[in-house]
């Protein structure tokens, strides 16, 4: 194996010690390395060690500010701070790196949702849904649309049955049995 797979290969098997010493071995070999650093962010949350997970997530931040993992963080502190412009600023740089995603179409229907921007969080709800019917995410902010919004209970109920028919979701399974005893 790579070196660099290794720490990925014990931590995934629960073997956090002996990912942080290959961690160690690789860092040498490659000492600004994302990925190392991203596996690293892994063992720390996985150890609930905020410490380590802020100090390697940092890390990556300065080190590779374009790769996804910063961009996510930026837009994670941008939202906290509610700084929109620049949580938006961060969407539009993520796309320009990697494509219009899921993950993009969600960061701006939040900022429309931080926003009160009802017509377009509306708008984006629907965008979402017609592009990821496969997402419980996306089926799910589609239902609490449709019921909360248009008071329309039956089509978030038959949304989530249609979803629930191709995919198991216990928490799709549990909103639509509150759908039902509303």
């Amino acid at each position: 194996f790579p070196s660099h797979d290794i720490p990925s290969i014990f931590n995934r098997n629960d073997k956090t010690y002996e990912a942080k010493k290959a961690i160690r071995k690789a860092r040498e070999i490659t000492p600004n390395s994302t990925f190392i650093s991203r596996i690293n962010v892994e063992i720390a949350m996985r150890e609930s060690n905020r410490t380590e997970t802020a100090k390697e997530a940092e890390f990556i931040n300065s080190n590779d500010p374009t790769s996804n993992f910063s961009l996510t963080y930026q837009l994670t502190t941008a939202m906290g701070k509610e700084d929109f412009v620049e949580a938006a600023k961060i969407v539009e740089e993520t796309k320009k790196y990697f494509g219009v995603s899921q993950a993009t179409d969600l960061g701006e229907l939040l900022i429309y949702a931080r926003q009160n921007q009802m017509d377009n969080l509306l708008k984006a709800v629907d965008k979402v849904y017609k592009l990821y019917p496969d997402s419980y995410e996306c089926i799910q902010m589609y239902c609490l649309v449709q019921a909360g919004v248009h008071k329309n209970t039956q089509a978030a109920i038959d949304t989530y049955k249609a979803f629930l028919e191709k995919h198991y979701n216990l928490t799709g399974i549990r909103e639509l049995a509150k759908l039902y005893y509303q």
